[in-house]
């Protein structure tokens, strides 16, 4: 790693700057006469940076190499880098520190992509041919361990003669997340953004408070994640 002190200025901050060929680049200022005195900077902006930064000032040029302890002085990167909290690693295909820049898939910004990877649904519509408990069926499966499971939305057609209330319970005989009134006859979808969440583990269950004429039919949709 080379470095280049500048210090406090020299001359007059409206002398004109020049170029040294290449590979030096360093930059000269003309004192008296055309004569040009290299002053030992690296740009224009290191002068600068030591009128500001004083006989501390410093600018250093990163060597492409990881794990580089960041310093106090200015530091100039000729490379990408990436900081993992410790050091500076470079950012290269198929580094690790590379792959912490990858090209976003929507995975995590797009609400709707988000939707479509977690959604859920039991593979039929559900019939319920039987009132109350003895009528009860499962809607869908057990919600897997570390998941939480939101049903979103609800189509009912009921064939009976008779209204009912069409219940969803998270596990049987436990709580009553949703109840729907349903007139005979009818069909009736209820659907909610943020829907209600059956916990990880569970079991949730639905049933039907009349089936007189005719039986209650029941699809279902949600999201499932961790």
């Amino acid at each position: 790693m080379s470095h280049a002190s500048i210090g406090k200025p020299i001359g007059s901050q409206n002398l004109p700057l020049q170029q040294e060929g290449a590979p030096n680049y360093a930059l000269l200022v003309n004192v008296a006469g055309g004569a040009a005195m290299d002053v030992n900077v690296t740009d224009r902006a290191a002068r600068l940076l030591g009128i500001v930064y004083g006989d501390a000032g410093q600018i250093l040029q990163l060597v492409p190499a990881d794990t580089l302890t960041p310093g106090n002085s200015l530091e100039v990167a000729g490379f990408n880098f990436v900081y993992n909290g410790v050091t500076w690693d470079m950012v290269r295909e198929g580094s690790v520190a590379g792959s912490m820049m990858v090209e976003d898939t929507g995975v995590h910004t797009n609400p709707e992509r988000w939707l479509q990877d977690n959604h859920w649904e039991p593979a039929a519509e559900i019939t319920i041919a039987a009132a109350g408990a003895p009528g009860e069926q499962p809607v869908g499966g057990a919600v897997p361990a570390g998941e939480t499971r939101r049903i979103r939305e609800i189509t009912i057609r009921h064939a009976g003669s008779a209204n009912t209330v069409v219940t969803l319970l998270d596990v049987t005989a436990g709580n009553i997340k949703l109840s729907i009134d349903v007139t005979a006859q009818s069909t009736v979808t209820w659907s909610s953004q943020d829907g209600r969440e059956i916990a990880a583990t569970l079991q949730p269950v639905i049933q039907t408070s009349d089936i007189t004429g005719g039986s209650t039919y029941v699809s279902l949709a949600g999201v499932e994640s961790a």
